[in-house]
């Protein structure tokens, strides 16, 4: 970690562990985010950069009901040995999933990620694997937050990039 990020600072100019609120910081502490997909789906986002712990939640309202799922690096629920996933229907009813955490980073992610690109051949039985396409449209969703909250406007990916790929 010492060479990865203090050893870089005076290579790339980032100083970890500052205080978010300092004069020179120059990212957004905290933001949300609304993209509209072409068939009507909504998206919204929201960053605190600043939060009493590290984790996410994810809500996805449906026609059939409501997801609900979270994970939790710091903080008081970091130990808990299980994640859970919440299923509510339009009944009522909920069911609940635990799922035991993964170890390793990202909950296992990056080293199926590794193993992914650099021992091939991995199976993708649910259709998961992103390829460059898919990560020039999410990187670009960040920059046309970027471009709204700098001029004030909506941006349309469709618009910023030029390629036939991108539908209305």
């Amino acid at each position: 970690m010492k060479a990865f990020y203090f050893d870089a600072e005076k290579e790339d100019g980032y100083f970890r562990d500052r205080c978010v609120f300092a004069d020179e910081i120059n990212i957004y502490d905290s933001m949300s985010v609304t993209v509209k997909y072409s068939k009507g789906t909504l998206l919204t986002y929201s960053l605190i950069a600043y939060s009493p712990y590290e984790g996410w939640k994810i809500s996805i309202n449906g026609t059939k009901g409501r997801l609900e799922a979270a994970e939790y690096h710091s903080g008081h629920r970091k130990n808990e040995p299980n994640y859970q996933i919440q299923l509510f229907n339009r009944k009522g009813e909920v069911v609940t999933y635990d799922v035991p955490k993964a170890r390793g980073g990202h909950g296992g992610g990056d080293e199926r990620l590794r193993n992914m690109i650099f021992r091939g051949g991995m199976p993708d039985p649910l259709n998961h694997f992103a390829g460059s396409w898919d990560g020039v449209k999410s990187i670009m969703i960040g920059i046309c937050a970027n471009k709204s909250i700098k001029e004030k406007k909506m941006f349309r990916l469709k618009d910023l990039i030029k390629n036939d790929l991108i539908k209305e």
